[in-house]
């Protein structure tokens, strides 16, 4: 679920974060879980799009970021005000967005 920490938001990790990729779109995806997406959450819309997709118990499946022009996850997880445990993201692996399966 979403706990909110002196407007931070901490999102747990089911599994080591995967950074999908897009430098064509400015677009970015970390993946924190391999559940399905039942419903998609608007964090932030000011400086770039961030959003949480959510799995039908409310845990967080990834977090997509657009119009964003860093792609390290430290830099992701700041610009949207997300925390992740710091296990988590010293365990993230990249991988272009194209090669992710549908």
């Amino acid at each position: 679920m979403k706990n909110k920490i002196s407007g931070l938001i901490h999102v747990e990790a089911k599994i080591s974060p995967v950074v999908e990729l897009d430098s064509e779109a400015h677009a970015a995806y970390v993946r924190v879980s391999r559940n399905k997406v039942v419903r998609t959450e608007l964090v932030d819309d000011r400086s770039c799009i961030v959003t949480i997709d959510r799995d039908r118990r409310g845990d967080a499946v990834g977090i997509e970021f657009v119009g964003v022009d860093q792609f390290g996850i430290r830099a992701l997880l700041r610009k949207g005000k997300i925390t992740l445990p710091k296990k988590a993201i010293d365990r993230a692996s990249y991988v272009p967005a194209d090669l992710q399966p549908a």
